[in-house]
């Protein structure tokens, strides 16, 4: 079971500051249902997760690419569905804190 959206962003949010990372939303969704988006920044590349229905994350970039490509990914995406969420993340650890949520 997927837990709303606003309490996983606040999550992520809190234990990215408690990692010493930045963190911060880019973009808010649904409360309740929007899809989380979460792009992890290294210098000017990224990569961009998204937390499927079942509560799972996946990477949705090919790793580390330009932070360019992801803005173009999530841009598409958000012309598709206006309740997602974004959450921007600073450093590469960022990907880690995912794997604990």
């Amino acid at each position: 079971m997927r837990l709303k959206s606003h309490v996983t962003v606040s999550a992520l949010i809190r234990r990215a500051q408690a990692e010493g990372l930045f963190a911060t939303v880019m973009h808010k969704g649904h409360g309740d249902a929007g899809v989380l988006y979460v792009k992890v920044l290294r210098g000017r590349e990224a990569r961009l997760f998204v937390q499927s229905y079942d509560g799972e994350w996946r990477e949705r970039s090919d790793g580390f690419v330009s932070e360019e490509t992801v803005n173009e990914i999530v841009d598409r995406e958000r012309d598709f569905d206006r309740d997602l969420w974004l959450i921007e993340i600073e450093g590469e650890r960022g990907a880690e804190l995912l794997e604990a949520l």
